[in-house]
């Protein structure tokens, strides 16, 4: 979309930020588990911890540091899966609905025809800071008895449950037939286009993810949810309590030894 519809780098990187949480909950338990095995291989290596046992130093406190990491990573972890994930998931869930069905910037480019269905198609000379669109025509073709062809000084885009609609201020409508060739004419000061059901869709419902920990555990008394859902929100509960102790147990387990 940022290619070919002219969508701004902003929302790309914004788009791909909300998705780090979900990133940091995986790769950060591994990342750690790598990093703590390679520094204990190396003073294992270099018989630091050897050194280190000999001279009374137990086991314990060699292996301190990293359980302490673990302990902090998991703390943060809980963080990220409770609040973090959550929030940014149901960023994420309103910015695609509102790039999906923003025809004004997603569809409407300056000085180009504009394609918005197979027999509907748009050009406008600019956009304005207020949010409105100027130079507008409008070639409308979706009434397969006759072409309507429409121009107006000025519009905005204005959504309804129903869809998107463009309003058109003082302009002219010209009709003409595909039977007989009639023509006609109208001038008008304020006209409505209706772009159909394109870009009307509804926002999805919210995904597990974007639940709280006491909501996905408290699944079944949600009268809301049917059997499936309810399923699906206790394993993602169950989940995340596994996660925030995996962390801890990994970096325990491999430094119990050293």
């Amino acid at each position: 979309m940022v290619t070919n519809k002219g969508l701004p780098l902003r929302l790309f990187v914004e788009l791909t930020s909300l998705l780090m949480p979900r990133l940091f909950s995986i790769l950060s338990p591994i990342a750690l588990f790598a990093s703590v095995m390679f520094v204990y291989n190396r003073m294992l290596a270099d018989r630091e911890l050897v050194i280190m046992q000999a001279a009374g130093i137990s086991p314990w406190k060699n292996a301190r540091a990293a359980i302490y990491v673990g302990f902090i990573l998991a703390l943060f972890s809980v963080y990220v899966q409770n609040v973090g994930i959550p929030s940014a998931e149901n960023s994420f869930r309103n910015l695609e609905w509102e790039i999906r069905n923003n025809v004004s910037h997603l569809m409407f480019r300056e000085g180009e025809f504009n394609t918005i269905k197979s027999n509907m198609t748009v050009f406008i000379s600019s956009h304005e800071d207020d949010g409105s669109v100027s130079g507008i025509l409008l070639h409308d073709e979706t009434n397969p008895d006759k072409k309507v062809t429409l121009s107006a000084e000025r519009g905005r885009i204005v959504y309804t449950q129903s869809g998107p609609k463009i309003l058109l201020i003082k302009g002219e409508r010209q009709e003409i037939s595909r039977n007989g060739g009639q023509f006609s004419s109208l001038q008008f000061e304020r006209y409505s286009v209706d772009f159909g059901v394109m870009g009307g869709k509804a926002i999805k419902p919210a995904s597990a993810r974007e639940k709280s920990l006491w909501q996905l555990l408290n699944a079944d008394s949600d009268s809301s949810l049917d059997d499936e859902d309810k399923r699906k929100y206790i394993v993602e509960g169950h989940r995340r309590l596994i996660t925030h102790g995996i962390i801890w147990y990994l970096h325990y387990w491999l430094v119990r030894d050293y």
